[in-house]
């Protein structure tokens, strides 16, 4: 969520469609947590990640960068200039704990 709210502020969210993904990601992604509240934890990963996947497809299709692997995208937007090193390593972050199943 976090993440989402720093690129409202840095512009990204600017489009209704984007609007409308980042309305449908805060309703999955609060999906998860519940989930993982509830100590399903594999279920959780999964939504988390496909939003995160979304997310970043997203993010290169603004920035007209192809689609690969999810580590190659999150380093392809970070060279581009689309967010810095940090939000780079947190979405790596995320990255790892999604596919580990939390």
């Amino acid at each position: 969520l976090s993440a989402f709210k720093d690129d409202y502020k840095q512009g990204y969210l600017i489009s209704l469609k984007t609007l409308i993904e980042a309305d449908i990601f805060d309703t999955e992604l609060e999906q998860a947590k519940e989930l993982l509240t509830c100590k399903y934890k594999l279920a959780a990963a999964v939504i988390a990640g496909i939003v995160l996947e979304t997310s970043l497809r997203s993010l290169c299709d603004k920035a007209n960068i192809p689609h690969g692997k999810l580590t190659k995208m999150n380093d392809d937007l970070t060279k581009a200039g689309v967010y810095n090193k940090f939000q780079q390593k947190r979405r790596q972050h995320l990255l790892k704990l999604t596919l580990k199943g939390m």
